[in-house]
């Protein structure tokens, strides 16, 4: 496969893949939210770590929470849960679709590049991707600004 397909590939299945991720995500924190509060407590992380045979300890399960409770209440809220856990994820596939599109590897992705790279996107729809993130204004997509993009909530 060449660098071009994997590029295009890497955009279209984005899409797929995180939808289905954000609902299994969704399905694992009803599952561990006993209580139905919108919130998991250690006791609830704990407890569906060890129905899921998962080896851990309270310590390690407060560790956890004082990494991805963002507003620091001793608690993972839905979102917390769901987007702490993709963001991370999508940055890292948002790196590997910047690489695959940037093939002089300037650090830029310009329009040319897109359009060799992505056969299925029109001109037009090219013109509104960098309309609406090239944020600096100079005809190329950074790093930063592509990451961005693929991060930014729908």
């Amino acid at each position: 496969m060449s660098k071009s397909s994997m590029g295009a590939n890497c955009l279209l299945v984005k899409k797929s893949g995180e939808r289905r991720e954000q609902l299994a995500l969704k399905e694992a924190f009803q599952r561990a939210d006993t209580n139905g509060d919108g919130r998991l407590s250690v006791d609830e992380y704990y407890q569906i770590l060890r129905d899921h045979s998962i080896s851990t300890t309270k310590d390690e399960i407060i560790a956890l929470l004082d990494i991805a409770d963002k507003d620091h209440d001793g608690y993972i809220t839905k979102e917390e849960f769901l987007f702490g856990q993709a963001k991370e994820e999508q940055q890292e596939k948002a790196n590997l679709a910047f690489n695959a599109l940037d093939r002089n590897r300037d650090g830029f992705i310009t329009k040319q590049e897109m359009m060799q790279t992505t056969k299925r996107l029109t001109q037009k729809q090219v013109d509104a991707v960098f309309n609406r993130n090239d944020e600096d204004g100079d005809g190329k997509l950074s790093r930063e600004e592509f990451t961005a993009m693929m991060c930014r909530k729908k």
